[in-house]
């Protein structure tokens, strides 16, 4: 708790200078996050979060995220295996002046057991029917649970589009929110926004969008998906009220607001620990689909002082009932007649060249990369082995 006090105190001081920490359509370029910020917050970060329908479009496209890519994207309940930790909490913002909200949030941090420092709710249809004063409400009750609880990060929501363009009460609201935040240096997560925005920075709030991504001249999100149809952003699911690329543009932004937080909390980026004896298996994805680039490499590790001599590397794949061993890929097959030695330090051997998924119908998973180092015996498996596992999808 004391590192987290320290993490809070640091984000307010930088917050003294305008930081306000704001997530919105600028922030779903994943080449920008920093992954080293990303498992930093992993380690750091226990989320409460709030939400009924509309508000699982952060945690679908987070699903998808590390279906698609592993580690660090990675989240569960209890931030077991260096994942994320995130509760979810059924419930919103309610309406106009709800705060049922934060009667269950102060339940949740006072139960004994709570070990929550981040806490987020989002909205459901709460914006487009509340005023000023209702907002004000909103506004002042996470005040007061900042000030009940300073060991606990707060983090403030806009509610979802409705069609209203940028003359209606949602939009005005909605600016009432990103105006407190930016005036107080507070953290927000602006839902609307990004909503706002196709990837390419197209704006179509001034044209009726709403939250399934419709507005006057179409549905931005499938148009954009029809002209990249091979980007990782398009990854189907089953996305509430909306589309796939909603989803995944959310999750992309709420992974950035969490490497920031981790980068202005000035937790120092944890020193890696020497790579032990053994192997690691390396592919593009866990997730394949026609079109993607497709390869399997493996890095035998030798972290001794003198080279590792007849010691057969074994690189297996498992197709269901079936292990097809490399580099041959026949029944029985090892790499010790390629490298009849390893030396100190790291071999990187290509297993499968790199190559272009072909179109497949249906989907599949349950197949396997499994590879090690053995002693010359092959009696024992010597360091670290590895198992890589993925599949395919047909869109």
């Amino acid at each position: 708790m004391k590192r987290f006090l320290l993490v809070l105190v640091f984000i307010a001081g930088a917050s003294t200078c305008g930081a306000a920490i704001i997530a919105d359509h600028t922030c779903t370029d994943m080449g920008e996050i920093n992954e080293s910020h990303v498992n930093a917050a992993c380690g750091l970060f226990r989320l409460y979060y709030g939400r009924t329908s509309h508000g699982t479009q952060i945690i679908t496209g987070m699903e998808v995220m590390e279906a698609r890519y592993g580690a660090p994207w990675q989240f569960n309940e209890s931030g077991s295996g260096g994942e994320l930790s995130i509760h979810e909490e059924y419930g919103d913002l309610g309406h106009n002046g709800d705060t049922g909200w934060a009667d269950t949030t102060r339940d949740a941090l006072n139960a004994p057991s709570s070990n929550r420092n981040v806490v987020m709710w989002s909205w459901c249809g709460g914006v487009t029917d509340n005023t000023s004063a209702g907002i004000d409400i909103y506004l002042n009750t996470m005040n007061q649970l900042e000030t009940d609880y300073p060991e606990v990060l707060f983090i403030y929501m806009t509610g979802h589009l409705d069609g209203s363009g940028e003359s209606g009460n949602l939009h005005q609201r909605n600016e009432q929110i990103r105006n407190y935040c930016k005036a107080n240096n507070r953290v927000l997560f602006d839902y609307a926004d990004i909503e706002s925005y196709d990837p390419d920075g197209t704006y179509f709030l001034d044209q009726g969008a709403d939250d399934g991504c419709y507005y006057n001249g179409g549905n931005w999100a499938e148009e954009w998906c029809v002209e990249h149809p091979l980007s990782d952003m398009c990854l189907d699911c089953e996305c509430e009220h909306s589309r796939p690329l909603n989803c995944n543009l959310k999750a992309r932004a709420f992974w950035w607001l969490m490497a920031e937080l981790a980068e202005k909390s000035g937790v120092p980026t944890p020193t890696p620990s020497p790579v032990p004896m053994g192997v690691s298996l390396d592919m593009p994805s866990h997730l394949f689909r026609s079109g993607d680039t497709c390869y399997c490499n493996v890095t035998v590790t030798n972290s001794g002082t003198s080279a590792l001599e007849n010691h057969p590397l074994f690189v297996v794949l498992v197709v269901y009932d079936y292990l097809i061993w490399a580099p041959s890929f026949t029944e029985y097959d090892n790499y010790l007649a390629m490298y009849p030695l390893f030396p100190p330090g790291e071999t990187n051997i290509e297993v499968i060249p790199g190559f272009i998924w072909p179109p497949v119908e249906g989907s599949g998973d349950g197949l396997y990369f499994i590879a090690a180092i053995t002693n010359p015996e092959i009696t024992a498996i010597v360091g670290e082995a590895d198992i890589w596992d993925f599949g395919w999808i047909d869109y």
